[in-house]
């Protein structure tokens, strides 16, 4: 019998940039009313989520992965957000970069010919802070922060616990 894993590409921060997302994280979660942060462990930028895959399809996911061409990817967030719908507060890009689209648009072409549905919405990069948020105050300013990816990860979900933990199962270069 084949497990299923619930599994998503994501730009996956280092330990340093991470504790910067924290950092800026921390002061946005603050206009939230309610709502739960998300754990440090756990911020990321999703490129792709792929929902519950079973063992065929992850290799299948994973041979999608390793032929996205390697791109230099930077990316400035500078602002924070809240969407009402899906409750969420972020920190995301003024201006999305060419070579983030373009990793994300080789992503979907990969697994398109690998017989992955991919209808969505459109793209928009962000880090989620805080979820299941009903009322914030405007977001504050925050300092602009520069995050070079040199990689791109498959994560697998456990949502088995209150709060989600994420395992990487698979990293890719994005760097000659």
């Amino acid at each position: 019998m084949s497990s299923t894993h619930r599994l998503f590409f994501a730009l996956w921060p280092d330990e340093a940039l991470r504790s910067e997302l924290d950092e800026r994280a921390r002061s946005v979660q603050a206009v939230a009313e309610d709502g739960k942060a998300v754990p440090r462990d756990n911020l990321h930028i999703t490129l792709r989520f792929l929902g519950s895959l079973s063992d065929e399809q992850a290799g299948r996911a994973e041979a999608a992965a390793a032929r996205v061409r390697n791109r230099d990817v930077e990316l400035v967030l500078d602002r924070a957000g809240f969407w009402p719908q899906p409750r969420v507060l972020w920190l995301g890009c003024s201006d999305t970069p060419d070579p983030l689209l373009g990793v994300v648009a080789d992503l979907n072409t990969e697994l398109g010919g690998e017989g992955f549905d991919l209808r969505s919405r459109p793209y928009k990069p962000h880090v989620t802070v805080a979820r299941g948020v009903t009322v914030a105050e405007a977001p504050p300013v925050i300092e602009p922060l520069t995050w070079r990816a040199e990689r791109f990860c498959l994560v697998r979900s456990h949502t088995d616990g209150p709060i989600s933990e994420y395992e990487i199962v698979g990293e890719w270069s994005l760097i000659d």
